[in-house]
């Protein structure tokens, strides 16, 4: 069996009776191509929603006056 004939064997979407279909090299491959591209995104948006942004901004509001009440908020996660 060549290597054509075991990609062209592969696929996902055979819902039919197997006398209704044809195994066909291209529709193996539009099947193989959806798999990694929802494979691609969907570790995509695995990592994206695991990162980490640390966002830093200091906004002065001078319309108040010349009083300027300054409130910090910190963090510290790990002290050894």
């Amino acid at each position: 069996m060549s290597l054509a004939s075991r990609v062209a064997s592969f696929s996902a979407y055979r819902k039919t009776e197997d006398h209704l279909t044809t195994r066909t090299l291209s529709g193996a491959i539009v099947t193989i191509v959806g798999v990694l591209a929802a494979a691609t995104l969907f570790v995509n948006a695995c990592w994206d929603f695991n990162k980490t942004d640390v966002v830093q901004q200091m906004v002065v509001d001078s319309a108040r006056g010349e009083t300027l009440s300054a409130r910090l908020n910190v963090s510290v996660l790990a002290i050894p």
